[in-house]
């Protein structure tokens, strides 16, 4: 095994330490019951890496059960691979559509598939990339989410080592919150499946155990109001879980035959090949200047060629060509307001450049 191998393996292992640490510590004396373990024991945390995001994790466990949460974890007997220790997410709040629901981080590391036998490790929080199809490893308050093929929330990425979750439509209090990790995560096209959905709709793991229903069955009137697939007929409560069902029907990827980067549609494909391939093919008239889209040439005339009235910081005359960079100004250099916050430490900060330039360094 080469060097990098050898230290992603590590990082994966210490992931699992302090997860398991911060659950034995932090966690299960608060809540009055076990919880989910990898089974790696306790160890001296010594690197400053591995401190920081020790750290990370126990800030947002305490995030996730902190009073202002807008979640709770609940005893969850669902799933007999638990083992005694199912835990579920609920909604103590109502939760918006495309909010961030930031209580439920995870910090991620990329594992090989001998890591789980290799150190003995529970592989019940693994996620599975559609595209680059590579495994890693999810814990944090997230990995507590359980699957459902009709769920209420959308895995959300903040980064190469961290996610969270995002409500694809309204939550209710007492709702629990669940989210999908993917068409294979029981086996092939989820058949060993559990989950309130397809218990709901006698399919997965339910389409063995329950008889079929014929089409007298009062259930029949449901489908009324139901969004149904016109490819095979399945039917879904919501317009987002019909358009993600769809894609099963649609080829697995398309790839972009000059780099080889991959894509779930052919029109993000068209998109990425005129954005970095085509040559640049839009001129601005004032100077010149050659750009290979209308949006990069519009953005470049408003800002390069736009009105020459120059906007002036009362405090200090430094001199903005729009409204927008004069506000970020005063809020850095003047008056300190940080309108600008961070999903996953709650850092704040003065302009968007600022925070993006902070979760790409620290996230």
């Amino acid at each position: 095994m080469n060097q990098r191998a050898l230290g992603m393996e590590e990082n994966a292992r210490m992931l699992c330490v302090m997860d398991d640490m911060c659950l034995t510590n932090d966690v299960d004396p608060k809540l009055g019951f076990k919880t989910h373990k990898t089974g790696l024991g306790p160890e001296a945390i010594v690197s400053p890496k591995y401190k920081k995001t020790f750290l990370s994790l126990k800030e947002a466990y305490s995030k996730a059960m902190g009073k202002d949460s807008r979640i709770a974890l609940e005893i969850c007997n669902r799933y007999p691979n638990d083992d005694g220790c199912g835990v579920k997410i609920t909604a103590r709040k109502v939760i918006w559509k495309n909010q961030i629901i930031n209580e439920l981080y995870g910090r991620m590391a990329p594992v090989n598939e001998d890591f789980f036998g290799k150190h003995g490790v529970k592989d019940f929080s693994v996620v599975i990339s559609n595209t680059k199809n590579d495994i890693k490893l999810l814990l944090g308050p997230v990995s507590f989410v359980n699957h459902d093929c009709e769920s209420n929330t959308d895995l959300f990425t903040l980064g190469p080592k961290s996610t969270t979750i995002r409500a694809n439509r309204k939550i209710s209090i007492g709702e629990e919150i669940t989210t999908y990790y993917g068409s294979s995560y029981f086996g092939y096209n989820n058949s060993e499946c559990m989950c309130i959905s397809c218990e709901k709709k006698k399919d997965g793991h339910f389409k063995q155990q329950c008889p079929v229903q014929s089409d007298t069955d009062s259930n029949v009137e449901e489908r009324d109001n139901l969004l149904t697939c016109a490819i095979c007929c399945s039917c879904f409560l919501y317009k987002s879980w019909l358009k993600r069902h769809i894609t099963s029907h649609m080829d697995p990827s398309v790839s972009c035959d000059r780099c080889n980067k991959v894509f779930k549609r052919g029109d993000s494909l068209k998109r990425h090949i005129k954005s970095m391939h085509e040559a640049v093919s839009y001129t601005c008239k004032t100077c010149s200047k050659s750009f290979n889209t209308t949006s990069n040439l519009k953005r470049h005339e408003n800002t390069q060629h736009g009105s020459k009235t120059k906007l002036t910081c009362e405090k200090c005359g430094k001199t903005f060509s729009n409204k927008q960079n004069l506000s970020y100004h005063g809020n850095i250099k003047h008056t300190g307001v940080k309108p600008y916050k961070c999903d996953t430490c709650n850092e704040q900060f003065g302009s968007p450049c600022y925070l993006k330039r902070h979760v790409n360094k620290e996230h």
